[in-house]
């Protein structure tokens, strides 16, 4: 296991999914913020999904819990890699609810085909569904669909 990284990505035909570590084991900047600039760079022209465990713009947060903390980082050392590099869609997990969003460039809710980011989540593939209790915020950024299946 000590051999295994927590972040790596596939290339299938002309799309690259790229696999991150959301702070569990290696950190957002260093060396998974140059990986993400390797594989775009070493893989022009492809289309570009990620998928990690902690969302950035989750359907409901919790701003006492260290996940907002995670998601201020990953806003900062991620995101803007993504819009850079027309990632197509990222995928999170972590808060088991559904989750799609408009597409987000900046922060911000931008119209189709102007670079924004589409984020699914937020892990609710088949797990148990959790739900967004009255202390945590329900109207996250961006977010167009959510709710508990």
């Amino acid at each position: 296991m000590a051999e295994r990284r927590t972040y790596f990505s596939h290339t299938i035909g002309r799309t690259v999914f790229v696999s991150l570590d959301t702070d569990y084991v290696v950190p957002f900047n260093g060396v998974q913020k140059e990986f993400i600039g390797n594989v775009t760079s070493q893989n022009p022209d492809k289309i570009y999904f990620a998928y990690y465990h902690v969302p950035t713009y989750t359907s409901c947060i919790d701003y006492s819990s260290t996940d907002y903390e995670v998601q201020q980082v990953q806003k900062k050392e991620w995101i803007p890699i993504f819009e850079e590099n027309k990632f197509l869609a990222v995928f999170e997990n972590h808060v088991h609810l559904w989750k799609k969003t408009f597409p987000i460039k900046n922060g911000s809710v931008v119209p189709e085909g102007e670079g924004g980011v589409v984020y699914f989540g937020d892990g609710n593939w088949g797990a148990v569904p959790g739900e967004c209790s009255t202390s945590k915020d329900s109207n996250a950024t961006g977010v167009l669909e959510a709710a508990s299946m």
